[in-house]
């Protein structure tokens, strides 16, 4: 296995526009239980459709399992349809994609499959309708975090697995077709703690971007794995330092590279943790780093491309009080242009965003406060 090392190619983005509370549009969904949106894609005709998960009591047992939850709303944030996902135990919606005229849904259940948790990925129709349900694992647990479209009506996954009674969790790459079959299954072997968040198609293949202890210089390494069309891993590339870095986001580029994005409090001297973004190109090789923060904690969850060539970046921020949403806008070279931060009572998140047809783009996280709700918002340009 290949590895590339971090030059030197690092600088601090200044914060040249900071806005607060500054949206187009707001909308929180919620109910008598925690309700949290974890990714979102445009919708066909306008609107949007969120994947999350809520673990309201929708049955009235008392129980509160969790179930996934797939949510379409018109362009003013009014609801169209829910598809609730779910069965005796916790199931979790953690991503979707655009895929067959409808939607397939990533996640993990307790509700089917072989014990434990499963990996599970559903395919809906574009009114929400199941059309199948798979599980994948074994005896451990297993959770699948971010999907992919392959280009022939399946998709990659970027998961992980865990053996029974194992506190260490190790990466699992599944690329499945567009029956919900498995084509093709890999776990490298690596001996530490090591997991993969989100996963993006590149002209030749698949990248994933997750976080390492094994062999790191740090707590943790930020890596990003390459592999061909068949998950042959190809390289890895390491973004680690004396401390914790995580890399959460991987965003493909036109020209075969990627944008990375994720935190670590390796590079900083402003506080807890910075939002960190890397450019690699298409070989894996780091063009340059950017740490984005001030004095609190900061962190970077996923991007998504602007029409003005750069990138919105979503994730959460703290100082000295509760977690609040922020939207940052960068330019290709990453260097902010607009930083908005929400601030709301209690504890927000930032969890993910898409780009708009036009300009701009759409966040969805979880509001906090005296209840937890899926929040949809767009910032302003």
């Amino acid at each position: 296995m290949l590895i590339a090392l971090l030059p030197l190619v690092a600088s601090l983005a200044p914060l040249n526009s900071t806005r607060q509370d500054d949206v187009l549009l707001e909308r929180t969904y919620g109910g008598f239980g925690r309700q949290v949106g974890n990714a979102v894609v445009v919708r066909d005709g306008g609107g949007f459709v969120v994947a999350g998960y809520t673990d309201d009591d929708d049955v009235g047992d008392g129980s509160r399992d969790a179930d996934a939850v797939v949510l379409a709303v018109d362009a003013e944030g009014d609801e169209l349809w829910r598809a609730r996902l779910g069965g005796a135990g916790e199931d979790f919606g953690w991503d979707l994609i655009a895929s067959g005229g409808g939607y397939l849904v990533a996640g993990f259940t307790q509700s089917r499959g072989a014990g434990g948790y499963d990996a599970s990925l559903t395919r809906l129709t574009a009114r929400g309708e199941v059309v199948w349900e798979k599980a994948f694992g074994g005896e451990g647990d297993e959770r699948g975090w971010s999907l992919v479209d392959d280009g022939l009506g399946g998709c990659v996954v970027a998961a992980e697995t865990a053996a029974p009674g194992s506190e260490s969790r190790d990466v699992l790459l599944l690329r499945i077709d567009a029956k919900g079959d498995v084509r093709w299954r890999v776990s490298p072997a690596m001996p530490g703690d090591d997991r993969v968040f989100e996963v993006a198609r590149t002209p030749t293949g698949y990248v994933f971007a997750g976080a390492t202890t094994t062999e790191s210089v740090g707590e943790r390494d930020a890596f990003v794995l390459h592999v061909d069309e068949d998950g042959a891993i190809v390289k890895e590339t390491r973004l680690g330092g004396v401390r914790e870095v995580v890399a959460h986001g991987v965003l493909a580029l036109d020209d075969g590279g990627v944008l990375v994005t994720g935190y670590g409090a390796s590079f900083t001297e402003n506080g807890d943790h910075d939002a960190l973004l890397w450019r690699l190109d298409a070989n894996g090789d780091v063009l340059w780093r950017r740490e984005v923060g001030g004095p609190g904690d900061d962190r970077a969850m996923t991007s998504a491309a602007d029409a003005r060539g750069g990138f919105w970046v979503v994730g959460t921020t703290r100082e000295g009080g509760d977690y609040n949403a922020t939207i940052v806008r960068v330019d290709a070279g990453g260097q902010v242009v607009t930083r908005t931060e929400l601030e709301r009572a209690g504890n927000d998140r930032g969890v993910a965003l898409a780009s708009l047809p036009a300009e701009g783009c759409v966040a969805v996280g979880m509001r906090g406060g005296d209840t937890e709700e899926l929040w949809l918002f767009v910032p302003a340009l």
